[in-house]
């Protein structure tokens, strides 16, 4: 595997122990710190479902900005690296934001095979990657992308889903002066049964995307199940659930 240019993947790929102490420290302040306890009002169900060691996908719905940055100070003090459309990376100020937080960039137009190189370097390190199925924010779910079961049977990692509620309304709370109310639900975490065997079929990495996607839509209201609205057609053939 070839080595990863700095400039694109910054620090964890040399010095993993500064960026979790970086990440630790901005989450500690800007998150638990003020934003937590002054802006915002999280209340999480199922978090215990996060084992404490080993590389994962946190596999969220994705309605708002904020989420992310939500999700970053719910798993603390567990590091969470997150993948971000490249877009975001473009605009200076942004950028340096992103990647004070954990970020990195991944190129939606075309596969690309360099960040999902380092999404597995850093799962097959031990942390904990944080990943959009459908590849955008929706208010329901969408179809979504095969790149979670490739990452997760490549690296031998495990999934949980992560059903987010009431995130896309946080500006009208604030515009109200009140706190934003804000529900993390955290499924039961799985492996793919293929996981660390031969590479899976494009049609197998289907199923397998579909089945994880009924998992996170079993954690929304049904509004927000989107395509995945039906759970009756649920079945969990290529998972196997942690005890």
């Amino acid at each position: 595997m070839t080595s990863i240019p700095d400039r694109r993947f910054p620090v964890f790929e040399h010095d993993q122990a500064y960026y979790h102490a970086r990440q630790r420290w901005s989450r500690a302040i800007a998150l638990r710190g003020f934003l937590f306890h002054s802006l915002l009002r999280v209340e999480t169900h199922g978090l215990a479902n996060i084992p404490r060691e080993g590389g994962g996908l946190l596999m969220m719905n994705h309605r708002a900005a904020l989420d992310p940055v939500v999700m970053q100070g719910v798993v603390f003090p567990r590091t969470l690296c997150v993948m971000s459309k490249i877009e975001n990376f473009r605009i200076p100020a942004v950028q340096q934001m992103m990647r004070l937080w954990g970020c990195y960039p991944i190129e939606r137009a075309t596969l690309d095979r360099r960040a999902l190189d380092y999404t597995l370097r850093i799962l097959r390190a031990g942390e904990l990657v944080l990943i959009a199925p459908e590849g955008h924010r929706a208010d329901a779910l969408q179809p979504a992308r095969d790149g979670l079961p490739f990452l997760a049977t490549r690296a031998d990692g495990f999934v949980i889903p992560v059903g987010l509620r009431g995130t896309r309304g946080v500006a009208a709370s604030w515009q109200r002066l009140r706190p934003a109310r804000i529900d993390v639900t955290f499924g039961r975490p799985f492996r793919f049964r293929s996981a660390g065997k031969m590479p899976a079929r494009r049609r197998d990495l289907a199923i397998m995307t579909t089945e994880a996607m009924y998992q996170l839509a079993a954690l929304l209201d049904a509004p927000q199940r989107g395509i995945y609205s039906d759970l009756s057609k649920s079945t969990t053939d290529t998972l196997e659930f942690l005890p």
